[in-house]
Order: C-alpha cells, then structure tokens, then sequence
C-alpha cells in the first residue's frame, strides 16, 4: 500500500511538472517570434538613379532568432513611379536557420518621366516560425533619382556691332536635361574687352527640365575689339538640393553693320542736298535783285547824259 502511494505522489508531481511546463513555455515562445528579420546592408547600384536608367537593389535578410524560420516571402512595395525591370518584385527562401543571412537582389527601373527626389520603398516579408505560426514584417528604405544637370547657354542676339560699342546682349540658358533646377543665378563677369553697364548679375530661380529663359546684359564694348568673349557663371540647386557651379563662355566675332543687318541712313544726305538747294535758291533771288538794282542804276546814270 505504501509503494502505490509513493507512485501516486510521483505521477502527480510529473503532471504538475508537465502542466507548468506546457503553461509557460509558448508564451516564452510567443516573445521571441517577434522581429525576427533585420535588413541590413541596402544598397542601390547606381546609388542615385536618372530616370528609365535600370538599377540594382540589394540586402542582406538575416534571421536574428533563436530558431529556425520557413516558407519565407519577400515583396517589394515599389512606389508608382517604379517598375522592375526584366524581373519580378518577389523573392522566396525555404528556410533561414538562427544566425543565418541571405543576400537578396532586385532589377529595378525609375520611370522615364519620373522626377528627382527622394522615394520611399517597402519590404513586406511574411514567414512561418518554427511552431507554424505565420508572421509579417515591413520595413521601409529610400530609393534615390537625380540625374546630373547641365545647363545649356547660348546668345539670342546682340546689339554690339562696328560702330556701336554700346548695347545690350541676350543670352538663352535651357535646361535640356529630365530633372529641373531652382535657384538660378547667372552673372557676367568683367573683361577687359568691356565693361559692364548696371548689374551683372540676373536672378532666374526655378528652371523646368525641357524649358529655358533668356537673360541680357548691357555692356560698353572697348574700341579695336573684334572678338568679343563673355564669360557667364551658373549657379543653382538640382531637386535634391545639391549645388552646382557651371562656368560657360560665349565667343563671338563682333560684326559689321551690314553684317548685323543695320541698314545705312541716307537720310542726312537727302537733308543737305535740301539745305543746299535752298541756300543756293537764296542766293540766286539775291543775285538776281542785285543784278536788278544795278541795271537800273546804269540806266538812271546813262538818261542824265
């Protein structure tokens, strides 16, 4: 009788064992299925990406737990002005063990109408942990498009010519590149082939990919001057705030009148030849009632003898 209580009192410390252990141990569990994954090492290649360029995406997914996780997903959110490109935005992994990374890569492509600026990215990861239970993650990254601006100058038109060394000179900066600019300056700097009339600098501020603004400057051409060079500086900010300093310089051959399409004037010509003819009109009457006078002198002398 004795050994069955003994026995009885060793199951029932084993069931209790067993129900505390069965009681505890999924909550243990429960606490480390969370945030299982980590990002790390994202990259984009190019790091800043001009638009319809294609570009590569990649980082390391590494399982931080203390078990193994499967059946893993990874999706990316792509932002509407991204495609991938030859590619799909999904990659699957059968099992991460504890510790255990992997390196993931994706084709990309921003939009060719897409603008600079900064875009955010999602990546949803959905797994099962080591017990079935099916998890989600989301993490964000930023995707980067700018394309290297470069301003295009040339000279609308000018009023310097052989004979006129004053005037002004209109300058033409386009901006034929995908991404637009703000802040524009442009200066003209001195030379000592002129001398600048007012203010040499003109402030343009925002610049709109495929658009453009005309600028002039007055200068006083210096004499003997035959090609004339100016010197132009631009500066501004690309959509990612970024600065820029463009030195450009214009030459060109400083023409002639005709060359520059002024017609000459005859119009002083026609006036003295009106002066003179009205001068020599006068003076004509005036020779002409002097020769008068005299006559009649002569006659009034010869009737008294």
């Amino acid at each position: 009788m004795r050994q069955i209580k003994n026995i009885l009192a060793v199951l029932l410390v084993l069931s209790l064992s067993l129900s505390l252990i069965c009681a505890t141990t999924p909550n243990v569990q429960r606490l480390s299925f969370d945030h299982l994954l980590y990002m790390n090492n994202i990259t984009t290649s190019p790091f800043e990406m001009a638009p319809g360029q294609e570009a590569t995406l990649s980082f390391n997914v590494e399982n931080t737990g203390d078990q193994f996780i499967r059946d893993i997903r990874v999706n990316l959110g792509l932002p509407s002005e991204f495609a991938p490109y030859k590619d799909t935005d999904t990659r699957k992994m059968a099992q991460l063990n504890a510790g255990e990374s992997q390196e993931l890569s994706f084709n990309i492509i921003p939009l060719p109408a897409t603008e600079d600026g900064v875009y955010k990215l999602s990546i949803i990861t959905r797994y099962l942990n080591y017990v079935g239970e099916e998890r989600e993650e989301n993490n964000t990254v930023s995707l980067i498009v700018g394309s290297s601006p470069k301003l295009l100058v040339e000279l609308t038109s000018s009023e310097i010519y052989k004979g006129n060394n004053l005037g002004n000179v209109k300058v033409k900066v386009i901006n034929d590149n995908s991404g637009n600019i703000k802040f524009l300056k442009v200066q003209l700097a001195n030379s000592t082939a002129y001398t600048v009339i007012g203010s040499d600098l003109d402030y343009v501020g925002d610049l709109n990919s495929d658009d453009y603004s005309d600028v002039s400057f007055k200068i006083s051409l210096n004499d003997n001057v035959k090609v004339l060079e100016l010197p132009i500086t631009l500066s501004y900010k690309d959509a990612l705030n970024k600065d820029y300093i463009q030195e450009e310089k214009i030459a060109f051959k400083v023409p002639t009148a005709s060359e520059a399409g002024i017609k000459k004037s005859y119009s002083w010509l026609y006036l003295l030849i009106i002066i003179l003819a009205i001068g020599g009109y006068i003076a004509y009457r005036r020779y002409n009632k002097n020769m008068t006078k005299m006559k009649k002198a002569a006659v009034a002398i010869s009737s008294k003898f």
